[in-house]
């Protein structure tokens, strides 16, 4: 690959040969990077520069051109003069077709003009750099004579001669007029020489951040008579502080004499000869004229007579001051537009690093917008399924509500219902606490009740043989009753036969039976009220008095009646005694009558002792019935008062 058309290389064969060479190790890990070129030049005089590097670390400045022994003859001669200020060589060979490869020590550092560009050099900064480079060349002085003047003047002259299109007017005007005035005011001051690169500018003085110095392009260096012109040079064609100030700098005085002013120009016209033509470049050569016959005219200004040494160049000098005062003012307006341009510059530069930056973030910006968009769609369809799922979840939180709201009441009425239920708790607790005491006071009744039902068992069995004997009396009244009925019906059998004695004798034996049935009538209540008082008793022992009403009260009610009906059939027998009685005093008047009112009052008298048969059934069926509940009371493990009787 070629930098430019007219490069005589390409880079692969480049560094094939810096490896030939034992510049670098590996051609394939050889990287060459160019430097700009700062001036076209014509194509035998044109040069190329390189970096070049391995494995990311430089290793040599490279100049690649044709016929450059001389530059490389140059270069190890300045360096062996002044080897503080300039790069040392390193290598050179030349191909066969004249192509030269000169490798010199690379220096990390930025130019002066740079610096200055860039506003980290002030003026007190660039007038001590530039004094330590010219200090450096200053100890490469020696002292010369008129001869060695003369030859570096006609070399000059010479390679000015080879200008293109030089006549041979202009030969005349060199050698007959400009050499001579230039040999003539050097020889005025004394003789020394000392190296200089011949291009000592801005651009060509290089500075690293430790404050170290390098002086490159060493194309015209070499010992020269005019070192002085170095600081015309300097002001010419560098860039300057803006705090510049030439009176402070007094090596510019002589290098402001017309000797070195004639000889910079001469020497500006030297190099620019092997530029490439262009306009640029023919304003430079006519500028450079100009100012190089106004130096001629400074020298020669005035003959002994006080006249013009030359008219035409005092009209010329004269027309190139008033050009020049007009320069001066174009260029101090056109440094100061170029100090504006640079700050502009400086300004668009920082405004073109934030458009690059911004154009970047504008770039992330527009990816994450792009990322935004796609993530807004997703959130979008996310959005429309949660806004469903919202409203199905609004749905159902209105069928929430509305179920917490049933729920709620629910739970109100099961708080007040677990209220009521708590305080019927408590009641059952508190009941239950009855009831436990309760329980023992009953378990401790029932152990009495036990022992009370042995002995109600005991009185039991006493009753049931009193009502044995009771029974067995009854009969025995009935027999003495069948018995008597027998003796009254001899009675009357007797009264026939005697009917006058009747009357008295059936009176005296009714009045037998009469006291008889009373007293047995007596006798049966008598045993009905004990046989009540005794249930009584034996009730209030087992039940106590506040379940002995309930106990006896349906059995009393029942034997209440009985007994009231007994008592109703006494009444009605003793009335039908009475009766029986007024009938037997009557019994003379009339016989049948008598036995009539017999018969009923033996028929009533069946029914009275049927009647008392029913009522001690009742009684024995009711001592069963109340010894069986008894019973089965106490056969339970715990008492339940509501099966009580």
């Amino acid at each position: 690959m070629k930098a430019d058309l007219n490069q005589p290389f390409d880079e692969k064969s480049l560094r094939i040969a810096l490896a030939k060479n034992g510049v670098v190790q590996d051609s394939q890990a050889a990287t060459l990077t160019a430097y700009p070129v700062a001036f076209a030049r014509r194509d035998r005089s044109r040069r190329w520069h390189y970096q070049v590097g391995s494995q990311n670390q430089a290793i040599c400045h490279l100049i690649v051109g044709l016929d450059l022994g001389d530059v490389h003859t140059r270069s190890e001669k300045f360096y062996a003069a002044c080897p503080e200020l300039v790069c040392r060589p390193l290598q050179f060979w030349q191909d066969a077709d004249g192509l030269g490869y000169l490798c010199l020590e690379h220096f990390v550092g930025t130019s002066l003009d740079h610096l200055v560009e860039q506003g980290h050099c002030s003026a007190e900064q660039w007038i001590t750099l530039t004094r330590r480079a010219q200090a450096m060349l200053e100890v490469t002085q020696r002292t010369s004579t008129a001869s060695r003047l003369e030859q570096e003047i006609a070399d000059l002259i010479t390679d000015l001669l080879a200008f293109p299109g030089v006549s041979d007017l202009d030969q005349i005007l060199f050698r007959q007029l400009i050499q001579p005035v230039l040999v003539a005011g050097r020889l005025s001051e004394p003789l020394t020489t000392r190296w200089s690169n011949g291009d000592f500018i801005g651009r060509n003085l290089l500075v690293d951040d430790g404050g170290g110095l390098r002086l490159i392009d060493y194309e015209f260096a070499g010992p020269t008579h005019f070192g002085a012109a170095d600081w015309l040079r300097l002001l010419h064609f560098s860039v300057r502080p803006s705090a510049w100030d030439e009176n402070t700098i007094p090596e510019l005085d002589l290098a402001r004499k017309p000797s070195h002013e004639i000889w910079i120009w001469l020497h500006q016209l030297a190099q620019l000869r092997n530029a490439e033509p262009s306009k640029t470049v023919d304003h430079h050569v006519a500028d450079t004229i100009v100012r190089l016959f106004a130096a001629v005219n400074q020298a020669i200004k005035t003959t002994p007579a006080g006249k013009p040494a030359s008219l035409l160049l005092h009209s010329l000098a004269t027309q190139q001051s008033t050009t020049r005062s007009m320069l001066e003012e174009r260029t101090a307006w056109a440094q100061s537009l170029e100090k504006e341009l640079r700050q502009a510059n400086a300004v668009t530069t920082q405004q073109n690093q934030l458009i690059e930056e911004r154009l970047t973030w504008i770039r992330s910006l527009e990816q994450e917008l792009q990322s935004i968009r796609a993530a807004y769609h997703d959130q979008c369809k996310l959005a429309d399924e949660r806004t469903t799922w919202a409203q199905s979840l609004q749905t159902e939180l209105q069928n929430a509500r509305t179920a917490f709201i049933d729920q709620s009441k629910l739970a109100d009425e099961r708080t007040e219902w677990a209220r009521s239920l708590e305080a019927d708790l408590q009641k059952l607790r508190a009941a239950l606490a009855d009831q436990t005491t309760l329980a023992s006071e009953r378990t401790t009744w029932a152990q009495s009740l036990q022992t009370e039902l042995q002995n109600a068992r005991t009185a039991f069995i006493d009753q049931s043989k009193l009502a044995d004997e009771r029974t067995a009396w009854a009969l025995a009244l009935e027999a003495e009753r069948q018995e008597r009925l027998n003796q009254l019906a001899e009675m009357k059998a007797f009264c026939t036969k005697r009917s006058i004695l009747l009357p008295h004798e059936a009176a005296s034996g009714e009045a037998i039976v009469l006291d008889r049935c009373r007293k047995a009538i007596a006798d049966l209540q008598r045993d009905i009220e004990q046989r009540k008082a005794d249930t009584i008793a034996a009730s209030s022992v087992a039940l106590g008095n506040q379940r002995r009403a309930d106990v006896t009260e349906t059995e009393n009610n029942r034997l209440n009646g009985a007994l009231a009906q007994a008592q109703l059939h006494v009444d009605h027998l003793l009335e039908q005694v009475n009766n029986l009685q007024l009938t037997a005093n009557g019994l003379t008047h009339d016989k049948l009558a008598t036995e009539e009112t017999l018969r009923q009052s033996k028929h009533e008298l069946s029914a009275a002792i049927a009647q008392l048969r029913t009522t001690r059934l009742a009684l024995n069926r009711y001592d069963n019935n109340w010894i069986s509940r008894l019973a089965a009371r106490f056969s339970s493990s715990q008492p339940n008062p509501s099966s009580e009787p």
